[in-house]
């Protein structure tokens, strides 16, 4: 086996997958050969595992779960594949809801002067627009993040029911055939224990789709029936009745904050309202703004490429009978000159766009 030190990650399938028996694998072998150090996101929250591989290059055992949640079992391989010419660790976890499974290469071994080539800001949406129902989000998620000199992908932000995508379950290293595994999950609370969590994960792939994407690839999403956010109020009754979405498209875009945008209207649409919401837009670099009267932007990040806005929202009024301003989010995606993001309603996610 060639030398062992590098970072590994994948993702954590299962034949039948959930939100409980899915997850990331990711490993790094040290210098010290053959320690290793590891996080293992699965079944609804984390497990760290420091260890030795053995003379065969294998561990085996159980990680305690801790704090109510349960322990499992781990069988994990470093070995070398010869058809693909990488390394990778292979294994299987086995959980209450059944054993997955994990294969996780290498990240190539990128050095002081020779960045990856993919090395810069992002930003990237997640479109459910194409099925548009009551009980699942219809609209644009929406992260910023980048890719550093060393090649490893940061990713933030919110998904399109409005909650939070944290960065250190999307952060993850681009692998030696350009893909990379994204994973996260998000803290809910069923019957007010957080022992039940929204996942999004999927295999990415990085490419240049002319008018499209750099980064691209199919997510699946799966939200816990019950489940709500204590965080922050007005996402505690969106989609308690939680759903499944699959092959959910993900799109990522180089991102410059000096390029700008050519959109010239934005439009709000879905969350509870009763008709499309429209106004003027102006991307201008360095000045970059929307709305006049109905929708507004409140704070942009020009250097992320996010914003935050508000709309005022016909279905959604004060005890004096005048409408209140909603809040939407978005990102500018520069690959195919638009604005995208979510809108919050009152029960109801929908999106924003401007084109």
């Amino acid at each position: 086996i060639p030398d062992a030190y590098g970072y590994h990650n994948g993702l954590i399938t299962h034949p039948s997958p959930t939100t409980l028996n899915t997850g990331l694998a990711k490993v790094t072998i040290n210098r010290s050969q053959p320690t290793f150090s590891s996080v293992f996101y699965f079944h609804g929250r984390y497990y760290r595992l420091r260890g030795k591989f053995d003379q065969n290059w294998r561990w085996a055992g159980e990680v305690f779960g801790g704090r109510g949640y349960p322990t499992i079992t781990l069988d994990m391989t470093f070995t070398h594949n010869v058809d693909q010419g990488w390394n990778e660790v292979v294994g299987t976890v086995e959980g209450p809801d059944g054993t997955s499974s994990f294969v996780a290469p290498v990240a190539p071994h990128l050095e002081v002067g020779n960045p990856s080539p993919e090395e810069g800001p992002y930003t990237a949406i997640t479109d459910a627009s194409a099925s548009p129902d009551a009980d699942t989000p219809g609209g644009y998620g929406y992260m910023v993040g980048k890719v550093t000199h060393y090649g490893r992908l940061h990713l933030t932000g919110r998904a399109g029911d409005g909650m939070t995508i944290g960065r250190g379950t999307a952060s993850v290293y681009i692998r030696p055939d350009k893909t990379v595994p994204f994973f996260m999950f998000t803290n809910y609370f069923v019957d007010g224990l957080p022992k039940q969590r929204a996942s999004m994960l999927g295999d990415l792939g990085f490419r240049d789709l002319a008018g499209i994407s750099d980064l691209d690839g199919n997510v699946d999403w799966y939200k816990p029936p019950g489940a709500y956010s204590t965080r922050f109020r007005w996402f505690r009754e969106y989609y308690t009745g939680g759903f499944t979405m699959r092959d959910v498209p993900l799109l990522g875009s180089r991102y410059d904050e000096a390029a700008g945008l050519g959109a010239t209207e934005v439009a709000v649409s879905g969350a509870n309202l009763p008709h499309e919401m429209t106004d003027t837009a102006d991307f201008t670099p360095g000045d970059m703004s929307f709305g006049g009267t109905s929708v507004l932007a409140r704070k942009w990040y020009p250097r992320d490429g996010w914003f935050i806005g508000n709309y005022l929202h016909p279905g959604m009024v004060t005890a004096r009978g005048r409408m209140m301003w909603a809040v939407c989010y978005g990102v500018c995606f520069q690959k195919q000159d638009i604005a995208a993001g979510v809108a919050l309603g009152k029960d109801e996610v929908g999106m924003l766009l401007a084109e």
